[in-house]
């Protein structure tokens, strides 16, 4: 028979157990509740999870008109319009746009911006302005400037004064193989829609914007010129060109260009590969979201919420754990705790910092752009491969914008032999000149110093060569 206070002792402990052992119940339930409360966007769709809105509708938000108009003594007269459409970080106001070169061929013919002079065929002359306007809808417009653009790629690269917060930047996803098949959409603003047929309220909003879809039928390089290009069986029609050929989940995939049609009525639409923009984009450090990027961010930023309450809730167990193992575990003695604690470690031993890699063909040598296109930029010259200055980005790794004057297409190079750095001109148009003004003699290699300049074609492109860590 037992004895009524070790059996009130004993009730009080199973009592305590299942106060315990309800608490940690508990827990885990809430933290059930909680994981299933957690919804993961589907990191695939630009489409918020809670809308029925498909990715490729949504890139609408995206995409403007792009016109442009010349001033003959201050009269306006509208030249042409095609679409384009933003890019720029995940989540924050764009600035930039991309569209195709022959958007904004007449803008750059008559000025590109500046005042010229325009004679007609009676010999009058009159004073003409050519700008660019982006459209958010019929009245609501600003003003846009050309970065770079590609002429034999036909796009260009366009900003806006300020970011805008009435459109949202496009993401971006480099074609591959696998996509061939695979359904596209072009989205823009085709002169056929505002025909006098129709004559609709506006023209140039986002109600007017249409779609038209089809598919993927082959990636093609152009033969000669090396542009990347993609055939469709969209319906691109003028008014198109410029705008975003997009996937399913609303990323941008290449730009509406040009259409081919045969005696037989056969036709086949073209998009211009969205890596000839991203060309650009890199050359200028205008900003871009990579479809892969967003889907990677936002995967990471839904684990980190799982994760942030999967460590509460084991954090709280393990409370549970000790307050459990503290209630029942029997007092130690001052000699037993003595005994536990012989041969611990008091201080810590210290460990030693890890040394950061370092980059072993790195020369220690630096182009740095003083003047033009690629002022303020630093290029590392290698121990084990040289530099190649030019404006065609197949064969050099230091590019210029296609535009650039007096800089070739592959103009010179630079590289690192046996603790040099040594300078060639290969064959230029309009020569290599070093800092005296001494101009190099074609396929010759002359030392340079660090300190010293060189100029590719006359000043306005010029260089220093630096030191790591130097100015």
């Amino acid at each position: 028979m037992e004895r009524m206070d070790t059996k009130f002792r004993k009730n009080n402990q199973e009592a305590g157990k299942r106060k315990y052992m309800g608490l940690f119940m508990g827990i885990i339930l809430s933290f059930a509740m909680c994981c299933a409360g957690c919804s993961v966007k589907n990191v695939n769709s630009n489409a918020d999870v809670n809308s029925n809105t498909a990715g490729y509708v949504d890139a609408k938000n995206g995409v403007v008109v792009v016109s442009e108009y010349v001033s003959l003594d201050g009269t306006e007269v509208g030249v042409a319009h095609g679409s384009g459409f933003f890019v720029g970080n995940e989540g924050e106001d764009p600035q930039y746009l991309v569209t195709n070169h022959h958007v904004i061929a007449d803008y750059l013919y008559y000025g590109a911006g500046q005042y010229t002079s325009y004679a007609d065929e009676d010999g009058t002359t009159y004073a003409l302005k050519s700008y660019i306007r982006v459209y958010y809808d019929s009245d609501d417009y600003v003003e846009a400037y050309v970065v770079d653009y590609n002429e034999v790629a036909d796009v260009a690269v366009l900003r806006l004064e300020e970011p805008t917060d009435k459109r949202r930047a496009l993401q971006l996803c480099s074609p591959t193989a696998d996509m061939v098949g695979s359904k596209v959409y072009a989205l823009g603003f085709p002169g056929i829609a505002d025909n006098i047929l129709v004559d609709s309220v506006t023209k140039w909003g986002l109600k007017d914007l249409t779609f038209t879809s089809g598919i993927i039928s082959r990636l093609t390089t152009t033969s000669g010129t090396g542009v990347r290009n993609i055939q469709t069986d969209v319906t691109i029609a003028h008014g198109n060109s410029g705008g975003p050929v997009v996937n399913e989940n609303g990323a941008a995939v290449g730009i509406s260009t040009w259409g081919v049609k045969n005696a037989d009525d056969e036709e086949a639409t073209y998009a211009v590969n969205i890596d000839e923009v991203i060309t650009l984009l890199k050359l200028h450090s205008v900003p871009y979201t990579m479809e892969s990027e967003a889907v990677a961010q936002e995967t990471s930023s839904n684990m980190g919420i799982v994760a942030g309450v999967a460590g509460a809730v084991v954090l709280l167990i393990v409370i549970v754990v000790i307050i459990c193992l503290t209630k029942n575990k029997k007092k130690s003695s001052p000699s037993e705790n003595v005994e536990k604690n012989i041969g611990a470690t008091t201080v810590p031993e210290r460990l030693a910092p890890v040394p950061s890699p370092s980059d072993s063909d790195d020369s220690g040598y630096r182009l740095q752009g003083l003047s033009g296109a690629l002022e303020g930029r630093r290029f590392m010259i290698r121990k084990n491969s040289s530099l190649t200055l030019g404006r065609n980005s197949d064969a050099c790794n230091v590019v210029f914008p296609s535009a650039t004057a007096g800089v070739s297409s592959k103009h010179c190079q630079v590289w690192y032999d046996n603790g040099k750095i040594w300078i060639k001109d290969l064959g230029s148009s309009h020569g290599t000149f070093l800092s005296a003004g001494k101009k190099l003699p074609s396929g010759q290699a002359v030392q340079i110093r660090p300190g010293e300049r060189f100029s590719l074609g006359s000043d306005a492109e010029s260089f220093v060569l630096a030191q790591k860590g130097g100015n």
